[in-house]
């Protein structure tokens, strides 16, 4: 592996909340693919909490908060395969003129190649099933 700059490009990836329905294939509206230099470092980031604010009150079974999940199944362009963040529902952690965003998850891609990885969401009442989950591609070169 060649050497690694020492000042990394920062790609983030937003985690965009379009209105959550059950019926949609893609409820964070991520990236197809993306496309990164090796060295750089990805971020997944939530950036309109309000729309989460919104999401916790109108929605039912998240009352006490979510959990995402970053996780690659097979092979990984990080030193992890699996990275996970909470949001708890308390007034205090969903105040968005407070917030200017936050990342989810974080990685610097070390290794080339193309990656098919995943973004889940689950309730914290029930961890065992996913609400949603979404399989987008990285390539790193």
């Amino acid at each position: 592996m060649p050497p690694l700059s020492d000042t990394p490009q920062i790609i983030p990836i937003e985690v965009n909340l379009d209105y959550i329905d059950r019926n949609t294939d893609k409820p964070f509206n991520l990236p197809e693919h993306v496309k990164v230099k090796q060295g750089s470092i990805i971020q997944w980031v939530i950036k309109d909490f309000r729309k989460w604010r919104e999401f916790f009150h109108l929605r039912g079974g998240f009352e006490s908060g979510i959990k995402f999940t970053v996780y690659f199944d097979n092979n990984s362009p990080f030193k992890w395969t699996k990275e996970s963040s909470y949001i708890l529902n308390r007034p205090i952690a969903l105040r968005p003129e407070k917030m200017q965003h936050l990342v989810i998850a974080s990685g610097r891609a070390l290794f080339k190649g193309e990656y098919k990885y995943g973004l889940k969401l689950f309730s914290l009442k029930n961890q065992d099933e996913p609400e949603y989950d979404e399989d987008p591609f990285i390539k790193v070169y």
